[in-house]
This record gives structure tokens, C-alpha cells and sequence, in this order.
């Protein structure tokens, strides 16, 4: 939740958004977690490529 200026621990999580609607902070929340999602894929790709070659 640093993202949106909260915090907490690894397993909770909390923040207080001000200015945005209930929309916008899904909206946003999605494009972060669907842009973490893809940095992970592609992560885990690259080292399945880089694994595969050194056979």
C-alpha cells in the first residue's frame, strides 16, 4: 500500500486515500498489481530462457 502513502505489515495492509473515487483507487489498484504481474512473468520467462540454455 505504499503505493497509495499507507503501510503495515507483509500480511495487512492499510491507507487512507483522499481525492479519488472508490473507481479511480480500484482502477489504480488493479494497474498496479496487473503491472507487477507482468514484471513477474516476464522476470520468470527471462530465467526459464537463461536456465533452458545452460543445458
Amino acid at each position: 500500500m505504499s503505493y497509495l502513502g499507507g503501510g503495515g505489515h507483509p500480511f495487512a495492509a492499510s491507507a487512507t486515500v483522499k481525492g479519488m473515487t472508490v473507481q479511480e483507487i480500484k482502477n489504480y489498484i488493479e494497474a498496479l498489481l496487473l503491472g507487477e504481474a507482468y514484471r513477474n512473468a516476464r522476470k520468470l520467462k527471462n530465467s526459464c530462457l537463461r536456465d533452458s540454455s545452460h543445458r
